[in-house]
């Protein structure tokens, strides 16, 4: 059909479930501008594992945690990630 287009966007993947609760809006705007009915259907991004990529070090060999450690007598209990910004 002439009128309609699918469309296939890469996401990250933390985003992944937020970009397919939005679809019929996201859907309705494309759809507005393009003047043409679209489908849109959103993929994640998969990260490619590259096998030369380097071994992660123990966090306790990072220079402020090892100072950390030693100022406060401590022990890295867990470690998590940090939540990326929100623009």
């Amino acid at each position: 059909d002439a009128k309609t287009a699918n469309l296939r966007i890469k996401v990250h993947a933390e985003v992944l479930t937020a970009a397919r609760g939005s679809v019929s809006e996201l859907e309705s705007i494309a759809s507005s501008v393009a003047g043409l009915t679209i489908k849109i259907e959103p993929t994640a991004e998969v990260p490619v594992q590259s096998e030369s990529a380097t071994p992660r070090v123990s966090i306790n060999e990072h220079p402020l945690v090892k100072s950390a450690i030693d100022l406060f007598k401590a022990r890295v209990l867990s470690v998590q990630p940090r939540q990326p910004a929100e623009k």
